[in-house]
C-alpha cells in the first residue's frame, strides 16, 4: 500500500489539503509535538498550582459505518484518481477482519491463520467478521 499512498499523501501535505491540527500517520508530523504540548501545560499547571482541563474525543462509529461507496467518493474528493478508489476500496473484499485479542494472537502462534474462522471462538480459533461497511482495521484474511 505504501508504493499507492505514498505519493498521495506525499501530494496532500505539497498541497496543505490536510489539516495541520492532523498529526496521524504523517511524515514529520509525529505524535510526540501534541503530547509534548500536553505535558508543558500540565506542568505549567502543577508549577502556578492551577486547575488545567482537558477533553478527548473518539467519535462513536466514526469510521466503521461509512458506506464504502462514500468512502470511496471522499478519496476522490481528495483528488485520488477513481481507479485507485476503487482499487483502494476492493482491496479487503471478501477478507476476513478479526480483531487482533489476546487470545487471537495466542492462537496465531500457535496455528497460524488456520486459526481465524467465522465461526464462534474457541479453544481452538479465534472468531472474525467480513466487513460490510467502513474503513478496514485490523488483520484481514484474502
Amino acid at each position: 500500500m505504501g508504493i499507492i499512498v505514498g505519493p498521495i499523501t506525499a501530494r496532500w501535505e505539497l498541497e496543505f489539503s490536510l489539516s495541520n491540527k492532523r498529526y496521524g500517520f504523517r511524515r514529520s508530523r509525529s505524535k510526540e509535538a501534541p503530547i509534548a504540548q500536553v505535558i508543558d501545560a500540565l506542568e505549567e499547571a502543577e508549577e502556578s498550582a492551577t486547575e488545567i482541563h482537558g477533553s478527548s474525543e473518539d467519535i462513536r462509529r466514526a469510521f466503521d459505518s461509512v458506506p464504502k461507496s462514500i468512502l470511496t467518493m471522499s478519496w476522490e474528493g481528495l483528488e485520488v484518481p477513481r481507479y485507485v478508489a476503487d482499487y483502494i476500496f476492493n482491496l479487503n473484499r471478501g477478507c476476513l477482519a478479526v480483531p487482533i485479542t489476546h487470545h487471537a494472537k495466542q492462537l496465531f502462534h500457535l496455528a497460524g491463520l488456520s486459526a481465524f474462522t467465522i465461526d464462534l471462538s474457541s479453544n481452538t480459533n479465534s472468531r472474525g467478521f467480513h466487513g460490510v461497511t467502513g474503513t478496514s482495521q485490523g488483520v484481514h484474511l484474502g
